[in-house]
């Protein structure tokens, strides 16, 4: 089993767990709200990433709609062809994720 699958797997193992939690608690109408990145709600302490290029292109530099650092994250090598580089964000519990910015 490949990267991508097992990961797709990870994260329907990770629905499907969470899916008692959730029921009554799911309301499409409502779903719609950002999580934190662009107003720091989210912290930098919950923000990692596989590796940066430098301090100015680190993992909190990933929020929307910044200019601190270089604005942006960046890892440290090419991203092709092992594709191994992430950013992650520790949203402290479970949330259904329904767009990406």
């Amino acid at each position: 089993m490949g990267p991508e699958a097992l990961s797709s797997l990870l994260l329907l193992l990770l629905v499907a767990s969470g899916d008692a939690d959730m029921k009554g608690h799911f309301d499409p109408a409502k779903c719609r709200y950002a999580l934190g990145m662009q107003d720091r709600t989210i912290p930098d302490s919950d923000i990692s990433a596989s590796s940066s290029w430098s301090d100015s292109t680190a993992a909190r530099h990933s929020r929307l709609e910044s200019s601190d650092g270089d604005g942006a994250w960046c890892p440290a090598g090419s991203v092709f062809p092992k594709e191994e580089e992430y950013l992650q964000v520790d949203l402290q519990r479970l949330h259904l994720v329904a767009l990406v910015g």
